[in-house]
């Protein structure tokens, strides 16, 4: 008896490692076995996946080694490239840039400007997430929507937009400040979108001296932080139209686990359970 208790006190400390293996097995980036796990520093978790057999269709990833450091693209036929900057398994979020970014000045004569949209249609995994993405429009006097259509949903047609006023740079929500509708405006966007397209409302006469320009586009909440210097002149276009802004992208049909993974928790757990029957007979 007291050999079986003996073994069962060096047992279980060996038992509490192997479950803690377990767990963060469950947790951590994995990728499947002889696939590269990172590109840069940016590891590239299953279900995405660098070269053949190595990621579920519609997740392939292509490593751009030409920048420093090396870009993360989300793989199209269409050369509707997507640069992806971090993979979240466990929330099943992927953050991707966004360089479509709407906006219109005025050169002391007339309106001129630009307006983007971003699509996700050759990308039929992923949908704009509704959780994270908001609609921003920034500007002293600026009104600007979208237009878009709900995938799998009986109301389709979707629209949605908001407007920015202010008189005068002290009238904002001040730097920093998140969006309430002076300087800046955002509208919630629906579940289920993978395309938008920017439209402008009413253009002002005699746009305020202070902020020539107007600035729309699909991005992050919580990385966007008011300035006022996004109001004046062109800096909030100069600023990110290189790289873009950061659109937070949901893969709705889950987040599968690498089948070598759920082998190797298998294994790992009748192992568990083989030791626990030896250690109580």
């Amino acid at each position: 008896m007291g050999s079986v208790e003996q073994l069962q006190c060096l047992l279980f400390p060996a038992l509490i490692s192997l479950f803690l293996a377990l767990h963060v097995s469950t947790t951590s980036n994995i990728s499947l076995p002889g696939c590269p796990d990172k590109c840069g520093n940016m590891p590239i978790p299953y279900p995405f996946g660098i070269g053949a057999s190595c990621f579920r269709d519609g997740f392939e990833i292509t490593c751009n080694q030409s920048t420093n450091p090396p870009r993360v693209v989300l793989w199209s036929e269409q050369e509707n490239n997507i640069e992806l900057t971090k993979i979240n398994i466990t929330s099943g979020e992927a953050y991707a840039n966004n360089k479509g970014i709407s906006y219109k000045c005025y050169n002391g004569r007339s309106f001129e400007g630009h307006l983007a949209n971003f699509t996700l249609k050759y990308h039929r995994a992923f949908l704009f997430s509704n959780k994270q993405n908001k609609f921003i429009v920034i500007g002293s006097s600026a009104f600007a929507y979208f237009s878009a259509v709900r995938v799998s949903s009986e109301l389709r047609d979707y629209w949605s937009g908001c407007l920015s006023y202010c008189l005068s740079l002290n009238d904002t929500t001040g730097n920093g400040g998140r969006c309430n509708g002076s300087g800046c405006c955002t509208s919630t966007i629906a579940a289920g979108l993978d395309e938008y397209h920017v439209m402008w409302g009413f253009e002002v006469d005699f746009p305020l001296e202070f902020n020539p320009c107007s600035y729309a586009v699909l991005m992050d909440e919580n990385w966007y932080k008011f300035s006022i210097q996004d109001l004046r002149g062109f800096n909030f276009y100069e600023r990110n139209h290189k790289i873009g802004v950061p659109v937070v992208l949901d893969w709705p049909s889950g987040t599968p686990t690498p089948h070598a993974a759920m082998v190797w928790r298998g294994a790992l757990t009748l192992h568990v359970v083989a030791i626990i029957a030896v250690a109580t007979t």
